[in-house]
């Protein structure tokens, strides 16, 4: 059986905040009820990860062990990561973006309606997994440029906090149209986003 789990729990399962566990209760009329247990195992995705976290795995999400990507989706995690002790290195931009935007830089700027025209279901999953396992290492050439923008899109929309944080958003939009506060107000946003 497949469900569909949107962004929202998306975040949490990957977060490990939530399980796909729950009782099912089996009434029938004129007897007793049933308790029926139901679980799932969740494949943990790119989409619906934080900008903090991604930035922190070298490779795909699914090669990263569940106790690590735990911890390094707690708020946080970057301010408490000692990269001269662990021998790491920081994206500046997750992979996964950095990926999505190169396909997009080389292959469609020529293209009418990029971002207005949708994407196949298919090949948007395929992207996904694609990003997920790192399998194949590059985005897929045959696929459409529509299907990546959109995938784009969805992975944006599915962040546990956007690229503008929540807390700064507000302040964003009234500093639009003022070039010295908005340079500020970019100065103070994690150097992550």
């Amino acid at each position: 059986v497949e469900i569909y789990v949107d962004k929202t729990a998306a975040t949490k399962l990957n977060s490990g905040d939530e399980q796909l566990e729950d009782i099912l209760v089996l009434h029938l009329t004129g007897g007793k009820d049933s308790f029926i247990t139901v679980s799932g195992n969740y494949l943990i995705s790119t989409f619906g990860s934080s900008i903090e976290a991604l930035v922190q795995m070298h490779g795909p999400i699914r090669e990263v062990p569940v106790a690590d990507l735990l911890e390094i989706e707690q708020p946080g995690s970057l301010s408490r990561l000692d990269i001269s002790q662990d021998g790491g290195r920081l994206y500046m931009v997750p992979k996964e973006i950095w990926k999505l935007a190169d396909f997009l830089h080389k292959h469609g700027l020529d293209k009418e309606d990029l971002f207005q025209q949708p994407g196949r279901n298919s090949e948007i999953q395929l992207i996904r997994d694609c990003l997920d396992t790192g399998k194949p290492h590059q985005i897929p050439e045959h696929l459409s440029i529509h299907s990546v923008a959109e995938s784009l899109l969805l992975f944006l929309e599915c962040l546990s906090q956007p690229v503008i944080p929540f807390h700064m958003y507000t302040q964003c939009l009234t500093s639009c149209n003022n070039m010295l506060l908005s340079k500020q107000l970019i100065s103070q946003m994690p150097d992550c986003h």
